[in-house]
């Protein structure tokens, strides 16, 4: 029994950091989806990031760089929204995908008892 409770300390230890650290993670203005898309259309951005339900624009220079960021609704197609929009998506700079991680309570879990066996 007193494994079981070290366990589960340690697992809600573990999740705490994990929200901590998602939390901080982005810095930056949340903003609509059609803020962002007249950014893209003004071409006000250096930079477009795609993760899986959110699209993070970046501007400036190294120190000076600011963030916006917007969230999709599911199963948006952000890139039908920009075409819905008549921008050109294949005259776009600097867009990139990246896959964003997620680690939820449950994996957290699993892992825990898999180590431990």
């Amino acid at each position: 029994m007193p494994s079981f409770v070290i366990v589960l300390i340690f697992s809600l230890i573990l999740s705490l950091g994990i929200y901590i650290f998602r939390t901080f993670s982005f810095t930056g203005e949340e903003v609509s989806i059609s803020e962002i898309v007249t950014d893209i259309s003004e071409e006000n951005y250096d930079k477009i990031i795609l993760k899986d339900d959110m699209v993070l624009l970046e501007t400036g220079e190294d120190d000076d760089t600011s963030q916006k960021y917007a969230l999709l609704p599911p199963e948006a197609d952000f890139y039908q929204i920009l075409s819905d929009a008549e921008i050109n998506i294949k005259e776009l700079g600097n867009d990139f995908y990246e896959p964003k991680l997620g680690i939820t309570f449950g994996d957290v879990i699993t892992f825990i008892f898999l180590v431990r066996r």
